[in-house]
């Protein structure tokens, strides 16, 4: 089951109580000051990118909208937080940006109906990054956009089980053979991260899934942040820090095997599963 569905930057769209990501490769429209556009991009480079970038916006807006002091570029059902709008906007209000730990725990991570801490999120690559990016750690769980990995949400509720399965119920930062996915040092490394295998390497899959080990994005050195941690759906086996794991050992054997014989049958079909170029 594919856990999370995360795109590009954007806004969050809240649409009849459902919520989506604008500007992602579905080639959503996004609606700002009056005017529509489209954006197209590489949905595995920027399946982590959505949190991040509308972190750097949690802060309330000074701007004024009449006398409702209201933040809202335009009341659209769109929570807009690059035009900064934010928790004094309508379109906001009921996102997980301003409900304090809200969980839609329905199999998908959604960055508008999802904090970080929901089991959904678990091994998202932006709210579990073990290099702990997302963390602020200044003693208050901003959990929109810090997860369980992170030291200020441990003691959180949705956050009690992924400590509990660590061995000795304590996280060290490293996943051990005795310890299951459930741990939170375990998450967002390759045993642990889904894979969904329709073709498709999709921006919440681990590069060591048969869909991305051929992927562009996941073969780039130009990904590796070479912080000592791997983040396996952002970073690929060709980053010294995912390489030590065996899924990234069996891979690069499979990948290779499998490219040979790929294109001896057909190189316009492995070219076109290799591509990260949205339609």
């Amino acid at each position: 089951m594919r856990r999370r569905t995360w795109f590009g930057l954007g806004a969050i769209v809240v649409v009849g109580g459902a919520a989506a990501l604008a500007n992602g490769c579905d080639d959503s429209t996004t609606a700002s000051g009056g005017s529509a556009s489209t954006t197209s991009s590489s949905s595995k480079a920027s399946s982590s990118s959505t949190k991040a970038s509308s972190g750097a916006m949690v802060t309330v807006a000074t701007g004024t909208t009449g006398a409702t002091m209201s933040t809202c570029d335009v009341v659209d059902g769109t929570c807009d937080l690059n035009a900064g709008e934010d928790c004094d906007c309508a379109d906001c209000v009921d996102t997980a940006l301003c409900v304090p730990d809200k969980c839609d725990t329905d199999g998908v991570c959604d960055p508008a109906k999802d904090s970080c801490i929901c089991p959904d999120c678990d091994e998202n690559g932006y709210c579990a990054d073990p290099a702990k990016g997302n963390c602020v750690d200044d003693g208050t769980c901003d959990s929109f956009t810090e997860g369980c990995n992170c030291v200020d949400c441990a003691t959180k509720q949705d956050c009690a089980d992924n400590y509990a399965a660590c061995d000795g119920g304590q996280s060290d930062g490293t996943c051990s053979a005795t310890e299951s996915c459930d741990c939170v040092d375990c998450h967002v490394t390759p045993a642990c991260v889904p894979c969904t295998d329709d073709g498709t390497c999709a921006g919440d899959e681990s590069c060591t899934c048969p869909d991305c080990v051929a992927f562009d994005y996941c073969l780039d050195p130009a990904n590796c942040t070479n912080d000592g941690a791997c983040n396996i759906v952002n970073e690929g086996c060709v980053c010294t820090d995912c390489a030590v794991f065996t899924e990234c050992m069996m891979g690069s054997t499979t990948s290779s095997s499998s490219s040979a014989s790929s294109s001896s049958s057909s190189s316009d079909s492995s070219s076109a599963s290799s591509s990260s170029t949205c339609p």
